[in-house]
């Protein structure tokens, strides 16, 4: 949500440079009211039989040892997930957004020299004390702590809906533009799991009364860090199998790819994946044409 900065200027850790626009973009990690996370987990809306079982169970203390055992037994929820009832599905869902804040955080914390750049400026981060129904302890308030972060507001159309908006002579540039950024995500040991044009915002600039289009990525919520002692090859295999770059180029170039507009893919993990991986990717109808001189690739179907 949009909202407006009543002293007229922000300033978070990772930011630079005050920002004096009078308006922010407020992200909420409400597991409540997050439509695509509880239609992805095949869990209902929020209503009154959802918000009185979750009560129950964060005033009953219960919800503590199952958080336990949710983090700390791999094959906990997957062996009892379908006997859950309505107060664990939401502890479940609340971990998730959780979650998806932390990962944010993480991702912006990695991206310092690049936010105003190709990812919007990190203002601040914020806890909402949601208000708790009557009988649940002050113990147990934290349970109904609603996490997010303030963001730079920035103007501009998504990309998956470049189509409409710009002629073809400027798509090359926005879509390359999106592919480089991932590209610097992964120079910063950064894997996001949910690169997609729907989380691409193109922004109309200027310049010396000259005009151009700039491109950030908005959404780390389902994003990670690769971890300290990650070997190189389980690390490079696992954004292999992303192929972060490919999520957003290929899906451009399938769209696109009759106006003369190409994907070429920087091939840096592809030594990194197996055989048999390989195998799979021309299976799908890609076919990876590496050139010599500069070790890069075009992607075209076979």
């Amino acid at each position: 949500m949009v909202v407006e900065i009543l002293d007229g200027s922000a300033k978070g850790a990772a930011c630079a440079e005050p920002m004096t626009a009078p308006t922010a973009f407020l992200k909420l990690y409400d597991w409540r009211f997050a439509n695509q996370l509880r239609d992805d987990q095949g869990i209902g809306p929020w209503d009154r039989n959802a918000e009185a079982g979750y009560t129950k169970f964060v005033s009953s203390g219960g919800i503590e040892s199952f958080l336990r055992r949710l983090s700390a037994d791999e094959s906990f929820r997957e062996e009892t997930e379908d006997e859950w009832d309505a107060g664990q599905n939401e502890a479940f869902l609340a971990t998730q957004s959780l979650q998806m804040y932390h990962s944010e955080t993480a991702a912006y914390a990695k991206l310092g020299d690049f936010q105003g750049k190709l990812a919007p400026h990190f203002l601040g981060a914020v806890v909402l004390q949601a208000a708790a129904p009557q009988g649940v302890h002050d113990r147990h308030q934290e349970h109904f702590q609603i996490r997010g972060v303030l963001l730079q507001y920035i103007q501009g159309f998504s990309l998956s809906k470049l189509d409409p908006h710009e002629p073809p002579s400027s798509w090359q540039d926005i879509v390359d533009q999106a592919v480089q950024i991932v590209r610097v995500l992964g120079d910063n040991d950064i894997l996001n799991a949910d690169v997609r044009p729907e989380n691409f915002i193109v922004s109309l600039r200027s310049d010396n009364e000259k005009e151009y289009y700039q491109v950030f990525m908005i959404d780390f919520g389902q994003s990670r860090v690769r971890g300290e002692h990650e070997p190189l090859s389980e690390w490079g295999r696992a954004k292999w199998r992303q192929d972060d770059e490919g999520a957003v180029g290929l899906v451009m170039q399938h769209r696109y790819g009759s106006s003369g507009w190409r994907f070429i893919t920087s091939l840096r993990y592809d030594i990194l994946s197996s055989p048999r991986e390989k195998r799979n990717r021309a299976f799908f109808g890609i076919k990876v044409i590496v050139s010599a001189a500069t070790h890069k690739a075009d992607q075209e179907p076979n």
